[in-house]
C-alpha cells in the first residue's frame, strides 16, 4: 500500500471535522479539477482523502503532486484494481472527519458547497444524512440544477421514495455522512457499478436523513462514466437487489419493496441496453421487469420504448424473411 502524508496534522477546531473522500481510476485527466474544486472550500477543518483503484494512466502522478503541494490537507493513497466499493470502504476507513463525502474524481464541489453542508449540521445536529442539491453537465455545456427535495417524516418513507426514484438525491458529492453510518455500513465490493445505490438505499433507510435545496455539487455526464456503461449495469442484475435486500441489513418490513425494486432495475438496464442499439436484450429486461411487478405498465415512457424496440426488430425480421425469397 503506497501512501503520501499518511500522518497529517490534524486542524484544531471547534467545528466538526469533514473528510471528502475521492476514489479514481484512470481519471488522472479529471482529478486536477476535482481536487480544486474542494481546495477552494472555505473550510479549515477539512481533510482530501485520494484512493487510487490502481490506475494506469498519470493518475499517481496528478495526486502525489496535490499531496506534496497540500501536505496537511491532501493524502493519497493506492491500491491494487478492486472496483469503487473497495475504494470508497478504503478511503472512508482511513478519514479522521466526524462526517464523510464521496465525491467522484470526474465530478466537481460548487463554491459553498460546505459552508451550506456547515449550515445544515448546525440546523441539525443529530441529523446522519444531510443531502443538498446538485448541477447536471451535459456534454454541450449545458446544464440542469435540481434541488435536493424536501425529505419525508419517516425512514421507511424515505427509503420507498428513494428506490422509486421520486426522492431524487445525488448518491454522491451531493450527501454528507455522519462517521457512524459507514461504520455501520459497506459499500459493496462485489459490482462494478450501482454500488452507490445499494450503500445509500441502505442508509436511508437506517438513519435519519434531512435535505436542503442549494446545489453543492457538479455531475458530469460523459461516455466515459460507468453511468452510463449499459453493460455494466447489465451484469450488476440481480446480484445488486440480493445486496441491497440484505436481511442482516434491512428490517423484513421493507423486504415488500424488493419485487418493485427489481423491476425498476430491469427498466434502466432495458434504456441503456436500447440506448447501445441492444434492441433483443433491451426488449427481454422491459419483459423481466413487467413479470417482476406489473404494475409498472403505468409507466408510459418506457412502455414506449418497449413497443418500439419491437417493432423494429419485427421489421428486421421481415426484411431478413424477404432477403431469403
Amino acid at each position: 500500500m503506497l501512501s503520501v502524508n499518511s500522518d497529517p496534522a490534524i486542524v484544531q477546531s471547534a467545528a466538526p471535522k469533514i473528510s471528502v473522500v475521492i476514489p479514481v481510476y484512470n481519471y488522472g485527466s479529471f482529478l486536477p479539477a476535482a481536487l480544486d474544486s474542494v481546495l477552494q472550500q472555505d473550510d479549515s477543518a477539512l481533510e482530501i482523502v485520494v484512493v487510487d483503484d490502481g490506475s494506469s494512466d498519470d493518475t499517481a502522478e496528478v495526486a502525489m503532486r496535490w499531496a506534496a503541494r497540500h501536505p496537511s490537507r491532501v493524502r493519497y493513497y493506492w491500491q491494487s484494481n478492486r472496483g469503487p466499493g473497495a475504494a470508497r470502504n478504503n478511503g472512508a476507513q482511513r478519514c479522521f472527519g466526524d462526517y464523510l463525502l464521496f465525491l467522484d474524481a470526474d465530478d466537481r464541489m460548487l463554491p459553498d458547497a460546505l459552508s451550506h453542508f456547515r449550515r445544515a449540521i448546525a440546523a441539525n445536529p443529530d441529523a446522519d444524512l444531510i443531502c443538498g442539491g446538485y448541477r447536471s453537465v451535459y456534454r454541450d455545456g449545458s446544464s440542469r440544477t435540481r434541488p435536493a427535495p424536501n425529505v419525508s417524516p419517516t425512514k421507511f418513507q424515505n427509503f420507498r421514495r428513494f428506490v422509486r426514484g421520486e426522492l431524487c438525491v445525488c448518491n454522491g458529492g451531493a450527501i454528507m455522512l455522519r462517521k457512524r453510518v459507514i461504520d455501520a455500513l459497506r459499500y459493496p465490493e462485489t459490482i462494478r457499478t450501482s454500488e452507490d445505490y445499494v450503500f445509500f438505499s441502505q442508509a436511508i433507510a437506517l438513519f435519519e436523513c434531512v435535505s436542503f435545496s442549494d446545489p453543492v455539487v457538479a455531475i458530469f455526464k460523459h461516455d466515459a462514466s460507468l453511468r452510463n456503461n449499459a453493460n455494466a449495469l447489465a451484469a450488476a442484475g440481480m446480484q445488486m437487489v440480493d445486496l441491497l435486500f440484505d436481511s442482516k441489513v434491512l428490517p423484513r418490513d421493507y423486504f415488500s419493496l424488493r419485487p418493485e425494486v427489481y423491476s425498476r432495475w430491469c427498466l434502466l438496464v432495458s434504456r441503456a441496453l436500447l440506448k447501445h442499439g441492444d434492441l433483443v436484450g433491451a426488449k427481454k429486461s422491459y419483459e423481466r421487469a413487467i413479470k417482476a411487478y406489473p404494475l409498472n405498465l403505468r409507466l408510459v415512457g418506457y412502455l414506449r420504448k418497449y413497443i418500439r424496440a419491437t417493432a423494429k426488430l419485427w421489421l428486421k425480421k421481415i426484411h431478413r424473411h424477404r432477403g431469403r425469397i
